[in-house]
């Protein structure tokens, strides 16, 4: 509880102090997270991604991502299943963004298992400065269900380094543009 506070603490300041846009940008970044199935067989698990978001429309950016999702299990077998998201976003304000897509899995024990699935979610995107943020997503994902995992609720943190400050006919505003 104490933790969560500090969290939103943080964001609001550096939301209030921080002049950086945040609007769908065209990006690359690696991240990591923590997963937990719904289902109490299993226990906290990891994950490590590549995430790229490519500008679409000042709000909208396609976000496909290519990881590994590490699933810990407490009364059955660990697994370990690659994926890719092919989620578009939407930002709902210039920090705040929500996103949905399709998935395809490949992996379980034997690495014989192919599905498709899907994932959601919401998150805030953190800018340090013109070219680069950081992103913080809570997110569900589900599963084929031949894996026998209910839907994972997970949380990532993802570095991202933004090529560049302006994108089609908009324009992200610079510091420069506050003394015209």
């Amino acid at each position: 509880m104490k933790v969560s506070a500090i969290l939103v603490t943080l964001l609001i300041t550096f939301s209030i102090n921080n002049k950086v846009f945040s609007q769908a940008r065209n990006s690359i970044g690696v991240g990591a997270g923590l997963n937990l199935p719904i289902n109490n067989d299993y226990k906290v698990g990891r994950d490590r991604v590549i995430q790229a978001n490519i500008f679409a429309r000042n709000k909208f950016a396609l976000m496909p991502t290519l990881g590994i999702e590490d699933i810990k299990g407490k009364l059955r077998s660990d697994y370990s299943v690659g994926f890719l998201n092919l989620a578009a976003k939407y930002y709902a304000t210039q920090r705040i963004f929500v996103f949905a897509g399709p998935s395809c899995y490949v992996g379980g024990n034997d690495g014989g298992v192919i599905g498709l699935g899907g994932t959601a979610g919401a998150g805030y995107d953190w800018a340090f400065d013109k070219y680069s943020s950081l992103e913080f997503s809570l997110r569900t994902d589900l599963l084929p269900s031949y894996f026998n995992i209910s839907p994972l609720a997970g949380l990532r943190v993802a570095y991202k380094f933004n090529f560049s400050k302006k994108q089609g006919k908009y324009r992200v505003p610079e510091e420069d543009d506050m003394l015209n």
